[in-house]
């Protein structure tokens, strides 16, 4: 089977070291599976990487100038030369070059096609054209096209791209008709939304559980790997800031301020499945219930901004610095937790959702 990544499955795990990467890039060899990723979504991918590293720099930037003007940073030893982001990249760009050529993942370079044929495609709003992104995606859609030429394995491709490569959760019709008219049969060709729908599919099924692990953890405080002291110590990690104002209060990303998450009582947890990933190497499911508190500030700016912050606070007479409020809620929590050796110890985690039991502003 041939599997090949958009841009958003790679920008969501930049070093491929999530469990959901790491399930796919342990079994494919097993399981017959040759990964791709088109040349032109590794540039993306890179050129991603930039934005994120850029956006962050900025931001650290700015909170140094806001801090200089309450604190002398360089007498507290704060100052330091920030790193610079094309160095960055750049180390970056070799760095997922070399993870490509460690894991046998094929580059496929971008195919020779006509400018007219773009062209009268683009105005045809024939798909994948119809977004931002058009031209990229029909030079993915032509990599795809030329490596069925010359290969006889079945092919999926992994996006969350529903909008331009799908219909109805299948192929699009459009890209149906380019198949038949390069004599290359549909079948051969499924979509997957995302990785994890992927595993879902392709790997989990050839996976064995390992009812023994999953007593063993079901147990609180027995064995070496506590589930609740692990969850309970990276409470603060499981639940950032951001969870906690736009899925705990119900404020849109990027408006106001949270503390951190202190738990009220200890978590809830249930071990849904444990299954052998490799020997020694497993991969749990896990249901996590956090009954939490933490505050939040709005200033301004955020009151401005937000049709929420606003219903919330209420009419405002004069601009104010902070508006500070105290909030519980309860989270549920769906993650994969990786699980190496016996006795067991948690290398890394992955959340595939998060739930609040009560939406303060909606």
């Amino acid at each position: 089977m041939l599997v090949v990544l958009d841009a958003n499955t790679l920008v969501a795990d930049f070093r491929l070291q999530g469990t959901h990467f790491g399930l796919l890039l342990d079994t494919k060899k097993r399981l017959g599976m040759k990964l791709c990723v088109p040349e032109v979504v590794l540039e993306e991918t890179v050129n991603k990487f930039r934005e994120r590293v850029e956006d962050h720099l900025q931001a650290v930037a700015r909170n140094v100038g806001e801090l200089g003007k309450l604190v002398s940073l360089e007498s507290k030893g704060l100052v330091g030369d920030l790193p610079d982001s094309d160095q960055v990249v750049k180390d970056y760009r070799l760095q997922l070059q070399e993870l490509f050529k460690t894991h046998s993942i094929k580059v496929l370079p971008v195919p020779q096609v006509e400018h007219s044929d773009i062209i009268a495609r683009d105005l045809l709003r024939k798909k994948p054209f119809g977004g931002r992104s058009g031209y990229r995606d029909y030079l993915i859609w032509e990599s795809i096209l030329q490596l069925l030429r010359l290969a006889r394995d079945d092919l999926v491709y992994v996006t969350e791209n529903k909008k331009d490569f799908a219909k109805e959760g299948e192929i699009h019709p459009d890209l149906i008709a380019d198949l038949e008219a390069r004599q290359l049969q549909s079948h051969r060709v499924s979509l997957s939304v995302g990785l994890r729908a992927f595993n879902e599919r392709y790997v989990i099924p050839y996976l064995t559980r390992v009812e023994d692990l999953k007593e063993e953890l079901d147990q609180r405080g027995v064995g070496p790997l506590d589930l609740h002291e692990w969850v309970s110590r990276n409470c603060e990690e499981l639940l950032d800031r951001e969870d906690l104002l736009v899925v705990g209060v119900g404020v849109p990303p990027g408006v106001g301020s949270a503390g951190p998450p202190r738990l009220r009582q200890a978590p809830e947890i249930q071990v849904q499945d444990v299954y052998e990933v490799e020997p020694g190497s497993y991969l749990a499911r896990l249901e996590v219930i956090l009954d939490v508190e933490f505050s939040i500030d709005f200033d301004w700016e955020d009151y401005e901004s937000s049709e929420e912050v606003r219903a919330f606070l209420g009419p405002a007479d004069e601009p104010f610095s902070s508006a500070f409020s105290d909030f519980d809620n309860e989270f549920k929590l769906e993650l994969e937790l990786r699980i190496e050796g016996r006795p067991p110890s948690a290398t890394a985690y992955e959340i595939h959702k998060i739930s609040a039991r009560y939406l303060y502003l909606s």
